[in-house]
């Protein structure tokens, strides 16, 4: 299934000269299952496959200059993980940061629970 993507990026258009001095980023993410069906008893209804996923990924580069993306879509509650983490490099890429670097970034990485986030799409709006 491939995932619908809506993206936000500030500044738009942000491009990282010089990332060979320095490049870090953070993330965090919030979730909630998308509602299956139609069925009026909450109880017999089959619980849906489908998360709504909400990604805000903040990278930095060694100016200290901020560059924002926030991200709404809706995958496979299966691929969460490995979604988060492609949608962190593609940013990297947008930004023109160097591949070499950018494995170099992701070697250690794993996405983890603790950078998970309680659902408040109005909160995640003010970001």
């Amino acid at each position: 299934m491939k995932p619908h993507i809506k993206i936000w990026d500030v500044p738009q258009n942000g491009h990282i000269e010089d990332d060979h001095y320095g490049v870090t980023f953070d993330y965090f993410y919030m979730g909630q299952r998308v509602a299956g069906g139609q069925i009026h008893n909450r109880k017999k209804q089959p619980k849906s496959k489908l998360v709504e996923l909400l990604i805000y990924i903040e990278v930095i580069d060694h100016l200290d200059k901020q560059f924002i993306r926030k991200e709404k879509s809706i995958v496979l509650r299966s691929t969460v993980k490995f979604h988060i983490e492609e949608r962190i490099k593609n940013f990297m890429r947008d930004l023109d940061v160097s591949p070499v670097f950018i494995r170099g970034l992701m070697r250690d990485f794993g996405v983890s629970t603790d950078k998970c986030k309680e659902w408040d799409q109005f909160e995640f709006d003010r970001f």
